[in-house]
Order: C-alpha cells, then structure tokens, then sequence
C-alpha cells in the first residue's frame, strides 16, 4: 500500500498539469506524467492499493474548477483507489509526530523555515494517514512531506525519483494504466474488399454463411462496387440472403 501526495495526484488525475521542479537541476522533471503513469501501472499490475488522503484531495480539489466532478469520478472509478480520512488512529498519529518535534525544540524542527504552522499541520496529517493505513511508501514532491515520511520509517520518492516507461513499439509513451484505463469494446477486424454480386446497390447487404454458427455480413459500398465485411453472428447461415435495410 502506498500514499499518493497532491502534486504526484493531480497529475495522475490531469497528465497536462504543471510538472514539479526537480530539486537536483531546479528544472521542471521531464516527462513527469510519464513516469507516474508507469507508477501507477506497475502498482496496480501488483494489485497494491493506492490511498489518497483527504489533506491531499483537498489542495487538488481547491483549484480544480469545473474539473472537479471529472477527477472524483476517476478516483470513484479507479479500482487501484481508495481515499482514506485523517480519524482517530492518524490523529494518535500526528500527536505522537508533533510531540517528539516539540520535545526537539518546536513544531518547526523538521520544517523548511519558509512553513507555515498550518502547513506544517497538513503535511504531518498525510504522513499520519499513511502511518494510520499501514502503508509502506509515500510519493509526494513537497520536502517536508518527504522528510516526515522518511522519520516515520516510510519510504518516500518525489517525481523525479521514479523511472521512465519503458519505450512503447507504437510510441506511445504517455498511457492510462489499467486500473484507469475505460473498459473498451473489442476490436473488430479490418474489412476485407470482395466484388459486389451483380445487382447489389449500396442501400443492400448480403449475408455469406461462415464456420459454426457465424456469418459474415457485406455492405455495399458506392466506390467501385466494393463491399466492407463485417463479422455478425447469426444461427442459421445458409445461402446468399439479399435484403433491404
């Protein structure tokens, strides 16, 4: 199980949305989509929950816009997916964390100076919620998110940490994984060009008996009197059957 933080979320939910700074060149991480794509992919693949606490969907859902009912429906749809809420075992959680940082001489201790308390306060609350979901791993690209993670014995990765996909033969590198991917009508075949029986106009069709119970319907075409086959179950093929739609 592994936590999802706002930046590595929003772009799960939107692969077109600004990419993180990679703190090591201070430039935006390439193919930032990409690389959390194929994270996704390679958790669900393991059947590994992704949780998303309700602190993080929140900072996403602020400036979501009309895009808001679009991204819960991919998270409500998403079966790798499960939001989790900041309740009593990861409050226990962060009052445990905030404790030690006041015992090591404040609430800022393990802060970046430019933190405020209130996001100092968020932050630990997702960490919590990771500890509270027994989760093993957090993804996120805000450093103080990273280093309450790593003190609290999780593993924690930021963007650019993560690998790129490996190279798709069609080139298509920017994918939905599947526990996001739309369930597809299956692909027919391609159609087969066959001569036209003699008299046969494009508003006709003409069913040819195939193997076991299926047959083959034709459509006439306009151009050059070419039919397009298309495969169509039917329980008793027999003979050419010429018809009007």
């Amino acid at each position: 199980m592994v936590v999802l933080d706002a930046t590595v979320l929003l772009l799960v939910l939107d692969p077109r949305a600004r990419p993180p700074l990679d703190p090591g060149t201070g430039q935006p991480v390439d193919r930032a989509a990409d690389r959390i794509a194929a994270l996704i992919d390679r958790l669900s693949k393991d059947v590994e929950k992704i949780v998303i606490p309700t602190p993080a969907l929140s900072e996403v859902l602020v400036y979501a816009d009309q895009a808001m009912q679009h991204y819960l429906e991919i998270l409500d749809k998403g079966s790798c997916f499960r939001i989790a809420a900041f309740g009593q075992k990861a409050a226990i959680e962060a009052a445990v964390a905030t404790r030690d940082a006041i015992r090591r001489g404040g609430r800022r201790v393990d802060a970046d100076p430019d933190s405020t308390v209130a996001k100092i306060k968020f932050d630990r609350q997702i960490v919590a919620i990771a500890k509270a979901e027994g989760a093993r791993a957090v993804y996120s690209d805000d450093d103080d998110v990273v280093r309450y993670a790593r003190q609290a014995g999780l593993e924690a990765s930021r963007t650019a940490d993560l690998p790129l996909p490996s190279e798709d033969p069609q080139g298509d590198l920017l994918f939905q994984p599947p526990c996001l991917a739309r369930r597809r009508r299956r692909a027919m075949p391609p159609p087969n060009p066959v001569m036209c029986p003699e008299g046969l106009k494009s508003h006709h069709k003409v069913v040819i008996p195939a193997k076991a119970g299926t047959s083959t319907v034709v459509r006439a075409l306009p151009a050059g009197g070419a039919l397009c086959v298309l495969p169509q179950p039917s329980r008793r093929p027999s003979r050419f059957a010429l018809s009007r739609e």
